[in-house]
């Protein structure tokens, strides 16, 4: 992480607002510990005489250019994991469509004239428009009670 120093005027990213507030450090804090070091800053943010001891962390840049570049990097990943993620479902609904649409064609295509049975006269039937799902139009004779 970045070494900043007490006198610094820092930018810090605050995700949640989607805002960066410049801020001077007027403390510096370091914690030793077995485990390690840990670094607090006392934070003094513009329009406000209260200081606020925050945790070091990388949502603190050294200058505004550099948490502008990082912001867009973050956003830049959120939004192609957003995009991978539509790309994902994209591909499960064009195998449902593949399925759906094919078995509409197929049941289209199984329909086959049929012979009059011997009873019917052509006085009996309608014809008919009927849409196919292919998009073309055909017209049906049908009996009269069907259409």
């Amino acid at each position: 992480m970045t070494e900043f120093s007490v006198g610094s005027i820092i930018y810090v990213a605050i995700e949640k607002r989607a805002q960066i507030l410049p801020a001077l450090i007027v403390e510096k804090i370091v914690k030793e510990r077995p485990s390690g070091a840990e670094v607090y800053f006392g934070l003094q943010f513009p329009n406000t005489d209260e200081i606020k001891t925050v945790a070091q962390s990388a949502n603190m840049f050294g200058s505004l250019g550099t948490a502008r570049d990082k912001m867009i990097e973050r956003l830049t990943k959120n939004i192609e994991s957003v995009c991978d993620r539509a790309k994902g479902f994209e591909s499960e609904l064009q195998s449902l469509r593949a399925e759906l649409f094919n078995e509409a064609h197929q049941t289209a295509s199984e329909l086959s004239v049929t012979e009059l049975s011997g009873d019917a006269s052509e006085q009996d039937m309608d014809a008919v428009m009927v849409d196919m799902p292919d998009g073309t139009k055909a017209r049906v004779r049908m009996p009269k009670e069907l259409a």
